[in-house]
């Protein structure tokens, strides 16, 4: 299924309601498909999958119940709404306790089926991205020995090829876009083309405000160097915070991104909030790991697909609360797609750069060291911070897609 292909399955036993919520949401861009009753809506599902189920609960043949139930216990688990004529609280309550995620009352309102639709295929999206990192991890974690006996050869076999590289980074970062490169180049412009007058000289006014740009540009260098520095010989002040405010730190940290993301026409979803979570506790510095998280989603901005969606995922995975950022990257101009096995780490390196490219429009230096910053800062938490392809195997009707998944684990209080 493609990332802009809304079909739904809806189930009513009564042709004209059918018929009315067919026209709707297809009126607000879903593909409906209809079954008269939950064995219909079984072998439909059984022959196509549907990332959405809108059904009714009083039905012939088999119930809504009864299709909630065979359709939760299924590996390919729907978004399941359910439609009802009650308003009374303990007939909703009966319903949402069998998971659904949302219920409609009828008679159907437009405005209220296209917002609590959009929400479910939203969350659908989130669902089949956590089931694909689900089933990589399980893969990565069976080659996790080979890959480290592998990685080791590698970085000693390769470790005059990696200094060449790095150093040629930091050659590269210092010489070209805004900077201290650019200041020397308007440097030398000045000394050929500034004019004494009085034992003063004149200068181009746009050759001023390059200059006061770069000089920012250099400043802010100056200043992640200082952070840096900064963490290495200092502790952060860690409190602790609860899943549900790096929940919300997390949505925040989306709406400030807002400017990065329109670059590329791009939208970050956040996964589901799960209040099962709600008393775990990590410690942590909210400004720092704000930090990190949006360096993360910058770096998924710049190397990802057009318009294509970024996922954060905010999950306990064993001893562990773990945000990730996951993306689908564009070719490197060498063809490499992601994060080449043998790089996971070398990323974090200062200065080193992967791509030659400059990213206008960001808010970011390109200097090979945002990532630097991330592992520096989760050091100082006691944790950690990854970078790696997965290959996502959600969408059931086209080849699995290589994508990157970039992580910050914080250990658990």
């Amino acid at each position: 299924m493609s990332a802009g292909e809304k079909r739904i399955l809806i189930v009513d036993d009564d042709d004209l309601v059918a018929k009315m919520i067919m026209d709707l949401v297809t009126s607000i861009g879903f593909k409906p498909t209809i079954a008269a009753n939950g064995r219909e809506a079984l072998e439909s599902f059984s022959t196509r999958y549907f990332p959405i189920v809108l059904t009714d609960i009083s039905m012939p043949v088999m119930n809504g119940e009864e299709l909630i139930d065979r359709l939760k216990g299924m590996d390919e688990e729907p978004i399941i709404m359910v439609m009802t004529g009650h308003d009374e609280p303990s007939v909703i309550i009966d319903v949402m306790r069998r998971g659904v995620y949302d219920y409609i009352l009828k008679p159907l309102r437009l405005n209220d089926l296209a917002v609590k639709l959009d929400r479910a295929f939203e969350a659908s999206s989130l669902r089949r991205m956590q089931r694909s990192i689900d089933k990589e991890r399980v893969v990565r974690l069976e080659k996790d020995l080979e890959w480290y006996k592998w990685n080791e050869r590698m970085m000693n076999r390769d470790a005059a090829n990696v200094n060449k590289s790095l150093f040629h980074s930091l050659h590269m970062s210092f010489n070209q876009g805004a900077g201290f490169g650019a200041l020397l180049t308007l440097l030398d412009m000045i000394a050929l083309n500034a004019v004494e007058t009085g034992g003063r000289y004149t200068i181009d006014a746009d050759m001023m405000r390059l200059i006061n740009e770069n000089a920012s540009v250099a400043r802010k260098i100056l200043k992640t160097f200082a952070d840096i520095d900064w963490m290495l010989s200092h502790e952060l002040t860690l409190v602790a915070v609860s899943y549900d405010d790096l929940y919300e730190m997390l949505k925040g940290a989306n709406r400030e991104m807002g400017k990065n993301l329109a670059i590329k026409v791009q939208e970050l979803h956040l996964s589901e909030h799960k209040p099962g979570l709600s008393s775990r506790m990590v410690k942590m510095d909210a400004e720092y790991m704000r930090k990190a998280f949006s360096e993360l989603v910058l770096n998924a901005c710049k190397f990802s697909e057009k318009g294509y969606p970024i996922y954060v995922l905010l999950e306990v995975i064993d001893k562990n609360m773990v945000v990730s950022v996951v993306s689908k990257p564009v070719p490197d101009e060498q063809k490499r797609v992601g994060i080449p096995l043998g790089y996971e780490n070398i990323v974090f390196e200062p200065f080193y750069r992967m791509t030659k490219a400059v990213f206008e429009g960001y808010e970011s230096l390109d200097y090979g060291l945002g990532l630097t910053l991330v592992e520096k800062i989760m050091a100082k938490h006691g944790g950690k911070a990854s970078i790696s392809n997965i290959t996502d195997y959600s969408d059931v009707t086209r080849e699995p897609v290589t994508k990157v998944i970039a992580s910050l684990n914080l250990p658990l209080v």
